[in-house]
């Protein structure tokens, strides 16, 4: 019988990816989406299509462009959650330069729950 490490908190954390959409031009005030989805590919697939997020919805039926700006791999919805307490453009690449990757780092290992 194996005994494994009883998990950080009640409930099971996913690891996924987080990734930053920016639109080739901006749709009203909006200029970037930030999402998560364990499975980015077929996520973004949808977004293309127009399913799923409201804003993407509709910057698609707009004829903006949705570029895959930057992604943060084997996080979970936490780091998301901070993301969406800051402004966007200050981590995105194409937007900010070489300096957006400065911010928004994991403060823990999603996995083992250490801290970085």
């Amino acid at each position: 019988m194996s005994e494994e490490a009883p998990p950080l908190s009640g409930r099971r954390r996913r690891v996924g990816t987080m990734y930053l959409v920016h639109f080739s031009r901006p749709y009203y005030h909006a200029r970037h989406y930030l999402g998560f989805a364990l499975d980015l590919h077929r996520r973004l697939a949808r977004h293309r299509r127009g399913e799923g997020s409201p804003l993407l919805a509709a910057v698609v039926d707009d004829g903006i462009e949705l570029i895959l700006a930057r992604t943060w791999c084997k996080v979970t919805r936490a780091l998301e959650r901070r993301g969406h307490r800051s402004p966007r453009r200050r981590f995105c690449p194409i937007c900010n330069g070489p300096r957006a990757y400065d911010s928004l780092k994991p403060r823990r290992d999603p996995v083992t729950g250490v801290g970085t």
